[in-house]
């Protein structure tokens, strides 16, 4: 029967259009699969050769450098291992995070978009990566693949931050505030940095708003995209990429705009610029590492409910510390000014009494600080989340009396344990073993394992498995264990026809 007949034009042409973006799409990620362990090769490549010409660098600095290095009695070559090690740590954090979230789920387009958006950024996001612009430093040819690469580095985590969880932009219109983003601000500030238009030719203020416009806009999204998600999983995973991105955030501008606003302080040569430039090396690196950490627990979704105890102790302590460092100095001001007019001369009970201040007031302050975070964090009482047991147990009671649904289930719990590609259960209607339900990537000649759904000489089919993805064959302890499980499933059939 020729279906075009009964079927509209446009519904066929729909469906071919379909068809043929998803086989495009499939293709794609297929590409993308293949070309990223070359992708980080060549990376890798280019960052060894920066690692040794910043190390060159480093430890032949300029008079001024030396200068400074010699009043902290600090050495070239530790000056230039303490930089070149925390850069190092940074880079590898991003790498590592990528490789896991590659190989996890590489079959995902989401998950191979982070792969490839965490090792740019972690190779090149200048200015928090400087080792790749030594190349360019060394030889201006470098010039054009160093700045594509930040260039690139950068995009893409903007692009992450309108994309992640689901892979859509959400609202639809945000797609147009992150090209525009990229274009009119990325593009100058990476590419062409010697441009009138790039944000490193214009004042501090203007400077300090190109990062404001970027950055405000991405964040709202992720905040759009909580508010309006009814995932709870996905709700989870917003919070732990906000989370980190915020803290490393907070981190990077705390160092960075001082910068900005005093450019001496990015000369090492400048007194008390060196200092500035150790202190902030660790902690912005340190905190820049969240971002992935983050990244990676939410689409591995490894811990995902940890984060509301991380952020509910993140609201106590950080502002907990604030009072106490304002108490500590407001009290040694006291009470060294109150013993200076008493004896004359100061004295180390100041001390001793601000230490007893701080110890009287320090449980009182944390537990109103904590009361307060768990009145707004946690919200009103939703009567949702208190029903969501019981509907919980509804819905198993119901499943548990459907043979097909509890065959279901135990047969995708079974694929999922013995990491295979796919599997297919089987029922008898009658005389027959009819498929009722696959799983994964099925194909009925990739039979590799198979056990029968039979308790005390009742058949009621059979469950087959294809085989693993990682190539490995099955053994005869899983072919016992898939046996064992199949086993209670039957019988627990048997019950429920009793």
């Amino acid at each position: 029967m020729n279906l075009e007949h009964i079927i509209p034009n446009s519904i066929v042409s729909d469906e071919t259009l379909r068809e043929k973006r998803e086989a495009l799409i499939l293709r794609a990620l297929f590409v993308a699969r293949v070309g990223w362990p070359i992708y980080v090769a060549l990376l890798v490549s280019m960052l060894i050769a920066a690692f040794q010409v910043r190390y060159l660098s480093m430890t032949n600095p300029g008079e001024a450098v030396l200068q400074s290095l010699h009043t902290l009695n600090m050495s070239t070559s530790f000056y230039a291992f303490y930089f070149l090690a925390f850069e190092l740590f940074f880079t590898l954090g991003f790498i590592i995070v990528a490789a896991i979230i590659y190989a996890r789920n590489s079959d995902d387009w989401i998950g191979v978009f982070s792969a490839y958006a965490l090792v740019t950024f972690g190779v090149s996001s200048s200015p928090l990566a400087v080792t790749l612009n030594s190349l360019e430093d060394a030889n201006p040819l470098w010039a054009i693949p160093v700045r594509f690469l930040t260039f690139a580095g950068w995009s893409m985590l903007i692009l992450f931050f309108y994309l992640f969880p689901d892979g859509r932009f959400l609202p639809s219109k945000a797609r147009w505030t992150a090209l525009l983003t990229i274009l009119l601000l990325q593009i100058p500030w990476n590419i062409f940095r010697e441009s009138p238009l790039s944000p490193w030719q214009w004042p501090a203020e203007w400077h300090i708003v190109a990062l404001l416009v970027t950055w405000v806009p991405a964040w709202a999204a992720q905040f759009y995209r909580y508010r309006r998600n009814t995932d709870i999983v996905k709700a989870q995973q917003t919070k732990w990429f906000v989370y980190g991105s915020i803290v490393a955030v907070i981190s990077a501008f705390g160092f960075h705009i001082p910068r900005v606003i005093n450019p001496a302080l990015n000369d090492a040569g400048v007194p008390g610029s060196l200092q500035f430039q150790i202190m902030s090396a660790a902690l912005v690196y340190s905190g820049a590492l969240l971002v992935p950490i983050g990244i990676g627990i939410s689409i591995l979704r490894y811990r995902l409910w940890d984060i509301d105890i991380i952020i509910n102790k993140t609201l106590v302590y950080i502002p907990l510390t604030g009072i106490l460092a304002g108490l500590y100095a407001a009290s040694i001001r006291i009470f060294q000014g109150f013993f200076e007019t008493l004896l004359g001369t100061q004295t180390d009970i100041a001390v001793i009494m601000t230490t007893l201040v701080l110890a009287a007031t320090f449980t009182p302050i944390k537990n109103a600080l904590q009361t307060a975070v768990d009145k707004r964090f946690k919200g009103p009482p939703d009567p949702s989340e208190q029903l969501e047991e019981l509907v919980g147990e509804m819905r198993l009671f119901v499943e548990m009396n459907s043979a097909d649904k509890i065959t279901r289930r135990v047969m995708e719990d079974v694929v999922d344990a013995f990491d295979a590609e796919g599997g297919a259960v089987y029922m008898k209607r009658g005389s027959e073993e009819k498929l009722i339900h696959t799983y994964g990537d099925w194909q009925e000649p990739s039979t590799a394992i198979t056990a029968p759904v039979e308790c005390e000489g009742v058949n009621f089919g059979t469950i087959k498995l294809s085989n693993r993805k990682n190539g490995d064959p099955y053994g005869a302890q899983d072919q016992d264990t898939l046996r064992d499980v199949v086993g209670l499933l039957a019988c627990t059939l048997q019950l429920g026809k009793q």
